[in-house]
C-alpha cells in the first residue's frame, strides 16, 4: 500500500464519489473532506493529489512524512534526500497545479 499511497487514495476517493453521485446522493461540484491524525494526513494529500475536494479540515496530522522513521526504502529520507514514496506524500511541498 505505502508505495502506492497517493495512486490508491485518488482511485479510492474517485470510486466512492463516483458511486455516490451516480446514486445522486452528493454534488460532486460541492464536496469537503476532513480527517484527524492519518485521517488529517489523507484529507491533505486528498487536497492536493486530487481535482474532487472544493474545502477541506485537518487536524492534528502527521503531514511531514521525512521525519518518520520506517523500515522502507523510503525511510533514506530521514538521513538524506527523499525516496520517491516520501516526496510523494509530503503535501506542503507539492506544487500548486
Amino acid at each position: 500500500m505505502n508505495n502506492n499511497y497517493v495512486h490508491d487514495l485518488r482511485n479510492d476517493l474517485a470510486a466512492v464519489i463516483d458511486e455516490l453521485d451516480r446514486r445522486n446522493l452528493v454534488d460532486r461540484t460541492r464536496l469537503a473532506i476532513g480527517g484527524h491524525s492519518y485521517g488529517a494526513f489523507s484529507t491533505v494529500n486528498a487536497m492536493v493529489h486530487t481535482p474532487f475536494f472544493k474545502a477541506g479540515i485537518a487536524g492534528d496530522g502527521a503531514y511531514n512524512r521525512t521525519l518518520t522513521r520506517s523500515r522502507s526504502r523510503a525511510s533514506a529520507a530521514i538521513y538524506g534526500r527523499p525516496g520517491r514514496f516520501i516526496s510523494r506524500c509530503r503535501p506542503f511541498f507539492m506544487p500548486i497545479t
